[in-house]
């Protein structure tokens, strides 16, 4: 089993010369829990695809200081699929947050419905929720011993938000529909295409309105089976059966 990681602000280890000195949460986290002590060996990441190895040199009242052996900038680990995500409940898309960090897609992009079931009431309260998605995609990095934390993208409304989708990728839209098209065929009906940007409605569905906009811009509908599934089901859903084909094809690693 490999040493265990830890997160530094970001830019932090490009700075931190032949020393860094670790603090607060993550100093808890390397003595109390993990229970490590100087001559350790250890990994830090910042979350922005930097790697650092280090010893632990030093432990007292909380504050830990590090030997940095090497610093690099890592090969980036995300996928190239992108998830744009009708806002489920709170607790929901903390969840959805991790699991797909955990997958490594490479943007979660939320998006406000019709049907959605959350409401954001100020630009302060958005900016806040995506704050913490961020946290909570830093937390799944390290336990997943990522490098690189999906982007977050904006709140936005659906129309705004299709005009983030990539020109040349694959464009896939999850919703109920008369639809038979399985994932996996409509993705390669595509040319196979990458990277794959997948939208996932809410559970009330698109309108129709929404749904027909969202085909005036290519987007295919693509069915993950009879059972009903939640927002954040179908989105980990299909983004685990993406990363697991795009490995069978031997188009990432």
């Amino acid at each position: 089993m490999g040493a265990p990681n830890f997160l530094v602000e970001p830019g932090r280890l490009v700075r931190a010369g032949k020393r860094l000195v670790i603090k607060g949460g993550e100093a808890h986290h390397i003595l109390r829990v993990r229970r490590m002590a100087p001559g350790d060996i250890l990994v830090l990441v910042d979350g922005t695809g930097y790697v650092a190895t280090g010893k632990i040199i030093s432990s007292a009242k909380g504050i830990v200081v590090i030997d940095i052996e090497e610093v690099k900038a890592g090969t980036s680990d995300l996928l190239p699929i992108n998830l744009f995500i009708a806002l489920p409940k709170s607790r929901a898309m903390e969840w959805l947050i991790q699991k797909a960090t955990e997958i490594g897609v490479q943007k979660i992009q939320p998006i406000l419905t019709s049907r959605c079931v959350i409401r954001t009431d100020s630009e302060e309260r958005m900016d806040k929720l995506v704050a913490r998605w961020h946290k909570k995609a830093l937390q799944a990095l390290k336990q997943c011993r990522g490098i690189k934390v999906p982007d977050i993208g904006p709140i936005m409304g659906l129309e705004d938000a299709l005009t983030c989708l990539d020109r040349l990728g694959s464009k896939l839209i999850l919703c109920e529909s008369s639809t038979r098209l399985p994932l996996l065929a409509a993705w390669e009906g595509q040319g196979s295409r990458l990277p794959i940007d997948v939208i996932i409605g809410p559970e009330g569905g698109f309108t129709s309105a929404e749904m027909a906009l969202c085909l005036t811009k290519g987007l295919v509908p693509v069915w993950l089976g009879e059972r009903i599934q939640r927002t954040e089901t179908a989105a980990i859903n299909a983004a685990a059966a993406l990363s697991a084909f795009l490995r069978y094809k031997g188009l990432i690693r």
